[in-house]
């Protein structure tokens, strides 16, 4: 496994192909920065897939970054989530999830969320799933 160091500098590394070039140019690292991480972080804990990995694992999209956007715009997310999640979750707190996710990742900084939303994605994935348990614990 990869020391938290090591992780955030493949993180680091994948952001740095896509960010914005001003950014880059100045070696700034922003609360901007912190969304395309984070939104990294979010896709490797949906998927259970590390972030930068072999052909093999991503066919001809080579991360994570470009792997699992194209199977969420595509209304695939069932088949980039980690299986283990799998009918065990709703499907309709993945996509709350995922939507916010793919927003975090974007080419340009400009149509990344903010924290704030991120948070508010995840917390309506949450009321999702408590409303979910409650419902089965009532039948």
């Amino acid at each position: 496994t990869l020391d938290f160091q090591d992780r955030r500098m493949k993180i680091l590394h994948i952001y740095q192909a896509w960010h914005e070039e001003q950014h880059y140019a100045n070696q700034q690292l922003t609360e901007k920065s912190d969304i395309y991480s984070f939104g990294v972080v979010l896709l490797e804990l949906i998927s259970s897939r590390k972030p930068e990995t072999t052909a093999d694992n991503y066919g001809t999209d080579w991360n994570i970054v470009h792997w699992a956007p194209s199977l969420i715009c595509k209304g695939e997310v069932i088949s980039m989530i980690d299986p283990q999640l799998a009918g065990k979750v709703k499907m309709e707190s993945i996509w709350s999830v995922a939507d916010i996710t793919i927003q975090c990742v974007e080419h340009y900084g400009v149509s990344w969320p903010k924290m704030q939303e991120i948070q508010v994605a995840i917390q309506d994935a949450i009321k999702i799933e408590k409303r979910s348990e409650a419902n089965n614990n009532i039948s």
